[in-house]
């Protein structure tokens, strides 16, 4: 592949997205270009893609200078190692993973309630996809997300829907349904119930007894 400048018609198109976890990029003491392009790097390596210009380029639209400059800064900092790979991919070092250490134990928090497990699916394939979760978005979010989602499932039920809940892997992956308004949802799905049970409230059950109905009779 070439490098960006080469493209006479543009540069390639832009098509990645990042999302920085600051909390955990301040303690790593970096700034956000050189977040944006240690994940970049982290992602690519992970897949076994090239890392290059032009592929750091299409996830981050960092221009080569700026990718020349993070990667720099990275290497002073211990991020990444002098000497590159034998593929010559950037050569990264174990400082970037310690930050995420402990994740894995976090997780059991994510995946249980009352030490019972409350998801289906895979668990080691949720485990992988909390981790890389992780990196963008705190526990208290991705939990707090869980709760909402699993008292808005509860609320559907006792609405008389039977609505399957769904596997972690999918609450987690690609499709971002962790990031849905769950608590919103909620909140709105509890004003619909409370008007609908206005409308058609249930006949109240009778408070009396056999014996004080057929104590009654006797009376007449």
């Amino acid at each position: 592949m070439g490098k960006v400048e080469d493209y006479k018609a543009g540069p390639p198109k832009v098509i990645g997205v990042s999302t920085i976890n600051h909390a955990i990029r301040v303690k790593m003491e970096i700034g956000c270009m050189e977040y944006v392009l240690m994940d970049c790097i982290v992602w690519l390596l992970d897949r076994n893609k090239l890392v290059t210009d032009v592929t750091v380029w299409e996830r981050t639209g960092l221009h080569p200078q700026e990718q020349t400059m993070a990667l720099e800064s990275l290497v002073k900092k211990g991020y990444v190692y002098p000497a590159a790979r034998a593929d010559g991919a950037p050569h990264i070092s174990e400082k970037w993973e310690t930050f995420f250490q402990g994740i894995e134990e976090e997780f059991d928090d994510f995946w249980t309630i009352d030490g019972k497990n409350c998801w289906t699916g895979s668990k080691p394939n949720a485990l992988k996809l909390y981790v890389a979760l992780r990196k963008k978005r705190s526990k208290e979010f991705i939990i707090g997300q869980r709760d909402h989602y699993f008292n808005y499932l509860e609320l559907v039920h006792k609405g008389g829907f039977d609505r399957p809940k769904m596997m972690a892997t999918v609450f987690l992956g690609a499709q971002e349904r962790y990031n849905e308004p769950w608590r919103t949802m909620l909140a709105d799905l509890k004003v619909k119930q409370e008007e609908a049970d206005k409308e058609h409230p249930q006949a109240a059950p009778s408070t009396t007894t056999s014996e004080d109905r057929k104590k009654k009779y006797e009376d007449n």
